[in-house]
């Protein structure tokens, strides 16, 4: 979750940097809309944390002795 975490706040100050980049585009709407960057970052954060949660999980149920006769 430390990379999703760096990975949102890089994505942030980007994405802030373009949208006042893009304001000429944009005519009659606000480029900083907290409601759409703050539903893109939770959005994110549950995808990032299944992401992880996952594996982690499955991982997590295998017998070590099993594993390491595998190898």
């Amino acid at each position: 979750m430390r990379l999703v975490a760096i990975g949102l706040a890089i994505g942030v100050v980007i994405a802030l940097l373009l949208a006042q980049a893009a304001r000429g585009i944009l005519a009659g709407m606000s480029p900083v809309d907290p409601i759409a960057f703050g539903g893109t970052i939770v959005l994110l954060s549950l995808v990032g944390a299944a992401a992880c949660y996952m594996p982690a999980r499955r991982a997590a149920s295998v017998d070590p002795i099993v594993a390491l006769r595998r190898l």
